[in-house]
């Protein structure tokens, strides 16, 4: 039997998933470092960086995708993968957006 005794970075909600127009991800960091956030399609091409490997305090945050790609463009419906990257640690989070 394992026990996780390390806390690591965590997804801990999301406002709105389906959703529309935009949605909230919110996640809690152990400690401070170095946060990544970047959205991919379910063909692996990335969609959106949301947080491009900056420096986050430990506890919670909230950050918001509106649905559009790097380049500005509404991003089609269908699933959608968001990965957080902090320290050695990678998480991942399904989202549906639905037009």
């Amino acid at each position: 039997v394992y026990f996780q005794t390390e806390w690591v970075a965590s997804f801990t909600g999301i406002r709105t998933n389906p959703f529309n127009a935009s949605t909230t991800t919110i996640f809690s960091l152990p400690e401070a470092g170095i946060v990544s956030m970047i959205i991919y399609n379910m063909q692996g091409q990335r969609i959106k960086l949301l947080i491009p490997a900056q420096e986050f305090s430990a506890g919670n945050h909230q950050i918001v995708w509106d649905g559009r790609d790097n380049l500005g463009e509404y991003a089609a419906s269908g699933l959608y993968l968001c990965r957080l990257i902090h320290g050695n640690n990678m998480i991942v989070l399904r989202l549906q957006l639905i037009r």
